[in-house]
C-alpha cells in the first residue's frame, strides 16, 4: 500500500471554512446596511446587526495581522469590518419623520 504524501492542496479544505464564514458575515453586514438605513436607525436590533460583522471582522483582522498572512486574507477579513462600520454609520443617523 503506497503512502500518499501530504500536498499543498490539502490545506484548501482547512482554509475554505474560515473564508466562507467571513464572506457570509460580510454579506450579512452588507444586507444589514440596507435594513438599517431603511428601518433600523437608532433601534437596538439595528445596532446588533451592525456590531456583529464589525466585531468578528475586527477580531479576524487583528488575528491575521498578529500572525501574518497573504494580502488576500486581509481583504476578506476587512470586508465584514467595512460593512459593519457602514452599518454603524447609518444606525447613528437620525430617523426621518
Amino acid at each position: 500500500m503506497p503512502i500518499t504524501p501530504i500536498l499543498a492542496s490539502d490545506t484548501t479544505g482547512a482554509l475554505a471554512w474560515p473564508v466562507a464564514i467571513l464572506l457570509c458575515l460580510g454579506l450579512i453586514g452588507f444586507g444589514g446596511i440596507v435594513l438599517i438605513a431603511k428601518w433600523g436607525r437608532r433601534r437596538w436590533w439595528g445596532f446588533l446587526l451592525a456590531m456583529l460583522p464589525t466585531a468578528v471582522g475586527g477580531l479576524a483582522l487583528t488575528l491575521l495581522m498578529s500572525d501574518g498572512a497573504l494580502g488576500f486574507f486581509y481583504a476578506i477579513a476587512a470586508f465584514p469590518l467595512f460593512c459593519g462600520i457602514c452599518g454603524l454609520y447609518f444606525w447613528s443617523r437620525k430617523r426621518q419623520a
